[in-house]
């Protein structure tokens, strides 16, 4: 456990609110004493007396979305709870709670070495294990064990990190290891922080930012977890062939016209539930072929270039409402009866230059004849018949892109 030095008194807490993705807005900070926010971006805020005291947050930005240099963008706010479980918990400042602005020691590395079993009958064992690192900053913390079930309990907490590495043999794993309250940062490198994260970790109220990386993001075959996790300057990715989650999360600020909120990448697997963003110059999200995805909860995912897009090729720009449709690569319906020969159908979305409808008598009526498409544009199309007098209903059916994209809001 280090021991932080006080970068300034930061008085009691004059403001406070919490997240909010409907807007988008992440918690926000004012204080009694610090009228400019500006030179504590990335600093770890701690709550020294009052309801939430032993709890930490992270200053994100000052003056976001241009309210005031007094104003702090802040991750949540979270404590450890080491003696029942979870370990951790959120919780929430009220105006008069004291706080302070601190900065870190710095350990270069830390390497953890568990051994031995946890069980062995008729021999020495220990049935429960634990361990508990926090408030250092720390470029590469390392743990290793040679026994399966090595870790029992463990917490990462409050602290300033790049790199969280396990090293399990025989099949082993730190199934309980916990981040909570970290600050992920990449000043010192330009790797997606997939690097950084182990495989079953999972994350609480950390933030991602501070250097040349924009996304965080799973490696192939890691099962991730985020939550309440705030990225700044920085999105999420679920990269192929690995699982990844997202619960109360929030990504602002992105800087690239080719960056996206959220990127879920080809034969990826994602969890999405109630995840926001804004201010970010590419796109909300992008989406690649045979990607399988489950959204749920509150989501506005903003981004200048578009809300939402099929990645691969060809491109297609889709609104979060559209990208949100149960099925974009089967859509069908029965139109009304025509009307002088002629309907016009009206669809969430789809290419009309990748795909194609097709149509059909549903149910003759009036003069049937010859039924022709004209495809006006991603949204609607019109169906008409060769004889005006044809009055019939129709079926049709949008041809399917091919790209093994599944999503589901159930």
């Amino acid at each position: 456990i280090g021991t932080p030095t006080q970068l300034a008194d930061a008085g009691t807490v004059a403001s406070y609110t919490g997240i909010v993705h409907a807007t988008p807005a992440a918690p926000q900070l004012t204080s009694t004493l610090i009228a400019d926010w500006t030179a504590y971006q990335w600093t770890r805020v701690r709550c020294t007396a009052g309801t939430a005291i032993g709890a930490v947050t992270w200053v994100a930005c000052a003056n976001p979305a241009g309210v005031g240099i007094g104003v702090a963008r802040t991750t949540r706010w979270i404590r450890p709870k080491l003696t029942t479980f979870p370990i951790y918990e959120l919780v929430n400042p009220v105006v008069g709670d004291e706080i302070v602005v601190e900065s870190l020691p710095t350990i270069p590395a830390v390497t953890l070495a568990v051994d031995g079993p946890l069980l062995l009958p008729g021999n020495p064992a220990w049935d429960h294990r634990q361990w508990f690192i926090s408030s250092i900053d720390c470029q590469n913390i390392e743990t290793a064990g040679t026994a399966l079930g090595e870790i029992s309990f463990a917490l990462i907490f409050g602290s300033r990190l790049a790199q969280v590495r396990t090293l399990p043999r025989l099949f082993t794993s730190l199934t309980s290891l916990a981040k909570a309250g970290c600050f992920y940062s990449q000043d010192d490198s330009s790797t997606a922080i997939s690097a950084s994260v182990n495989a079953e970790g999972a994350l609480y109220a950390c933030l991602f930012g501070g250097g040349t990386t924009t996304q965080v993001a799973t490696g192939a075959t890691q099962v991730l977890s985020f939550n309440s996790c705030l990225g700044q300057n920085c999105g999420f990715t679920a990269n192929a062939y690995g699982y990844f989650s997202l619960a109360d999360c929030q990504a602002f600020d992105l800087a690239s016209a080719t960056s996206s909120a959220l990127n879920l990448t080809a034969n990826s697997v994602a969890n999405i539930s109630s995840f926001s963003g804004a201010n970010n110059t590419g796109w909300g999200v992008s989406l690649y072929n045979n990607a399988t995805v489950r959204i749920t909860g509150t989501n506005n995912i903003t981004g200048a270039a578009g809300q939402a897009r099929l990645s691969a090729a060809p491109v297609v720009p889709l609104t979060f409402l559209q990208l949100l449709q149960p099925s974009d690569y089967a859509q069908k319906g029965i139109t009304p009866a025509m009307v002088t020969g002629t309907t016009t159908v009206t669809v969430p979305w789809y290419s009309n230059t990748t795909q194609r409808v097709t149509v059909s008598h549903a149910a003759f009526a009036g003069t049937p004849g010859i039924l022709s498409v004209q495809q006006i544009s991603t949204t609607q199309f019109t169906v008409t018949s060769s004889n005006a007098l044809d009055t019939s209903t129709v079926n049709w059916t949008i041809s399917p892109l091919g790209r093994n994209i599944f999503i589901s809001t159930v």
